[in-house]
């Protein structure tokens, strides 16, 4: 945390930005998972195909997301 207050306020600014940005947008992936399950039920998937589904999902944030 030293590191960042010791930044001068635009690039301190733009950070915050970035993180906030990043946040959100994680998080709504994130809000996703327990709805997904239930909208491809509603459309008429078979439990195979809502596991195929959740089961790609999950790779690819696994993928996606760094560190």
């Amino acid at each position: 945390m030293n590191v960042f207050q010791t930044l001068d306020p635009q690039p301190r600014r733009n950070l915050q930005i970035l993180f906030i940005a990043g946040l959100l947008f994680w998080s709504s992936l994130a809000s996703l998972l327990p709805t997904l399950p239930l909208y491809i039920n509603d459309l008429g998937g078979t439990p195979q195909q809502i596991g195929v589904v959740m089961g790609s999902f999950a790779i690819g944030l696994l993928i996606c997301v760094p560190g």
